[in-house]
């Protein structure tokens, strides 16, 4: 049997993005630059800010960010132009992989976003965003894969850009006891969240090289489905961050040589190093008819996170924990669960149908497979058990240097891992007339002897949302599957649906309570 495989790597760049842009502390501006053609530009060049901060995970280098700002002069006004670039290495499994993540906005001094634009590597092909603001729209485009996608916001005078907190922290310094409330756009996430900002006290800090006596901020960034993203940021008195912290990602303030310093990045694995164990090892799970775990989230509520689905029911079950139950199904073998606990009411949606950036479902090789894969076949149900069976075969080579290719990709490499699986399944479903979209989650990977994260796909079938997963090819899933979320992957920022990981990593623990074996 194929290796069930899990990653997370979307995740972890979101994780590095919620730190992304801290303009910590100065440095010199670079020799060299060009001279200025008038005294006001001269003034402007000579307000350049650089700096440089390092990413851990669980203690270990996982890359470096650089923002560099500069006052400009742009046609007959002054402007604020912020560059960010974000660079991770880790390992997958053993292989090494890059993710890079590069961010431009255009600002009036004021701190008004006149426009921006964002590049995010994570596959063969990069997503690139690029907005401006007009009145009280905010107009986005989104190009991955050769295929563009434009929407708008809602925008209003008082919204500011990727580096709102870190600009309303260094104007004025917060006061132990001070809340602060703003709304910002996130990066590469391409939504706008209410965010609060909370000065507890000052605090002795550890930092890379040194302790400090540092304010303790509070960032809670509520997004519009109601997901939010916490932080911690420590500051010094001036109002820089100086370390930062979202669930186990920290960020430092370093020197140059310190962030692109090599020694040891890549050692952490998203692979292997983010696996929930278990204490009682389950053999054989994707044959069981049904799991019952207790699930335990460190300062948060698993039941919030966790969503019911048609083989997936949740019950809170006290503070930080939930008891879920997981039932196996198969198009054609299994009867309907009883104990899935799926709103009915959740009907395919536009986007669930057509093609993307992501899900090129009108790709003439996607086209083609799909055709091939159904032959004959009219009978829905058979024909997504077809589709998933072919992407099986399809995708040959199990490759996990790539972080997240598209449909198109998938289909003309034929490598990939999970999520390649899943897409590629999403779009020959489409292709199909079949409305589809993926999972997020974890699974039971009987070589490791927990859950790692993991995506499948959704298929709308007899009014219902069936879960297939390519990587197995079994005609559905097994009890050993654990649904965090689910997206269709269209809008501006198709990952945004890796939030929910982003909010359990390393602070899940699962216990596994009955499982029950299959009739003889």
């Amino acid at each position: 049997m194929d290796r069930v495989v899990s990653r997370a790597p979307a995740a972890l760049v979101l994780l590095a993005l919620a730190f992304v842009g801290c303009d910590l502390a100065p440095a010199r501006a670079p020799s060299g630059a060009p001279p200025a053609k008038n005294a006001a530009a001269t003034n402007l060049d000579a307000q350049r800010e650089e700096f440089w901060n390092v990413l851990l995970m669980q203690g270990r280098k996982i890359g470096y960010s650089h923002t560099l700002v500069q006052h400009a002069i742009e046609g007959q006004r002054a402007v604020v132009e912020t560059t960010t670039n974000v660079t991770m290495v880790v390992g997958r499994f053993g292989e090494r992989t890059q993710q890079k993540v590069d961010m431009k906005s255009v600002e009036t001094p004021e701190g008004q976003v006149i426009e921006l634009r964002s590049e995010a590597a994570f596959g063969p092909q990069p997503m690139i965003t690029t907005g401006r603001v007009l009145g009280n729209q905010l107009l986005l485009t989104t190009t991955a894969g050769g295929k563009s996608q434009s929407t708008q916001l809602p925008w209003s005078a008082d919204t500011r850009g990727f580096e709102a907190e870190q600009q309303t922290l260094k104007s004025k310094p917060m006061a132990p006891g001070e809340q602060r409330n703003l709304r910002m756009l996130l990066p590469v996430l391409n939504q706008i969240a209410d965010v609060q900002l909370l000065a507890k006290d000052y605090e002795t800090v550890q930092l890379l090289d040194r302790q400090e006596s540092l304010l303790r901020v509070e960032s809670v960034a509520r997004l519009p489905d109601k997901r939010k993203i916490e932080s911690i940021y420590w500051v010094d008195k001036e109002g820089r961050m100086l370390k930062g912290r979202v669930a186990q990602q920290e960020q430092y303030l370093v020197d140059k040589a310190v962030a692109l310093d090599a020694k040891g990045l890549g050692s952490f694995d998203v692979g292997s190093d983010v696996v929930v164990p278990v204490s009682l090892p389950v053999p054989n799970p994707h044959d069981l008819n049904q799991l019952h775990y207790r699930v335990t989230l460190e300062d948060g509520d698993p039941s919030e996170v966790f969503g019911n689905s048609l083989t997936q029911s949740v019950e809170p079950a006290g503070d930080h924990t939930a008891e879920i139950t997981t039932t196996r199904f198969r198009v054609g073998v299994d009867a309907v669960p009883e104990t899935g606990n799926q709103n009915v009411s959740d009907e395919p949606t536009e986007d669930d149908r057509r093609p993307n950036s992501q899900v090129e479902s009108d790709d003439p090789l996607v086209v083609k497979l799909a055709r091939e894969a159904r032959r004959n076949e009219t009978d829905p149900m058979k024909i997504a058990t077809l589709l998933e069976k072919s992407v099986h075969d399809l995708i040959r080579e199990k490759n996990f240097s790539q972080a997240f290719a598209t449909a198109a990709e998938t289909a003309k490499s034929r490598e990939g891992d999970c999520t390649e699986h899943a897409v590629l399944l999403a779009a020959m479903l489409r292709a199909s007339d079949i409305p589809a979209r993926v999972a997020i989650g974890l699974v039971y990977v009987e070589q490791l002897k927990g859950f790692g994260y993991h995506m499948w796909t959704e298929a709308y079938l007899d009014g219902r949302w069936i879960p297939l997963d390519a990587t197995l090819g079994r005609g559905g899933i097994g009890p050993a599957h654990l649904k965090l979320s689910h997206t269709n992957l269209a809008g501006a920022s198709p990952y945004s649906s890796f939030l929910p990981v982003a909010q359990v990593l390393g602070r899940l623990k699962i216990e596994v309570l009955i499982n029950e074996r299959p009739a003889q």
